[in-house]
């Protein structure tokens, strides 16, 4: 009994979404998520396998991954995250100390302001 009050709970709420989506596109959500797999479904099938990148060329690598921003934010808002994080990751005062991370987000924030003081 509690399996299927679960599952009524889950239709309703994907039903809720489904109504949602329709007002706010104009499209139900089951035709969103076939163009989206549509649109993008070779590079999400990339992505999971592992396959068509280069091993230099890892997601991990990007400096804007490391300090969990996005490139179009604005330099106050990179600069803060990476504060943040110094303050968290710094091996002598921090509050879950780790020198290598800590390294990887000075390396990434260091990269980011050079490649945007370059513009």
């Amino acid at each position: 009994m509690a399996k299927r009050i679960k599952m009524n709970s889950v239709v309703n709420f994907l039903r809720n979404v489904d109504e949602i989506a329709f007002i706010a596109t104009g499209t139900r959500l089951r035709v969103i998520g076939h163009r989206i797999l549509d649109a993008w479904g070779e590079d999400i099938k990339k992505a999971a396998t592992g396959t068509g990148a280069n091993k230099e060329e890892t997601l991990a690598d990007d400096p804007y991954r490391v300090l969990h921003c996005h490139p179009e934010d604005y330099d106050v808002v990179i600069k803060a995250r990476f504060r943040l994080l110094c303050k968290e990751l710094h091996p002598d005062t921090g509050t879950h100390p780790d020198p290598k991370e800590f390294q990887r987000v000075n390396e990434a924030y260091q990269k980011i302001m050079a490649d945007r003081h370059k513009l």
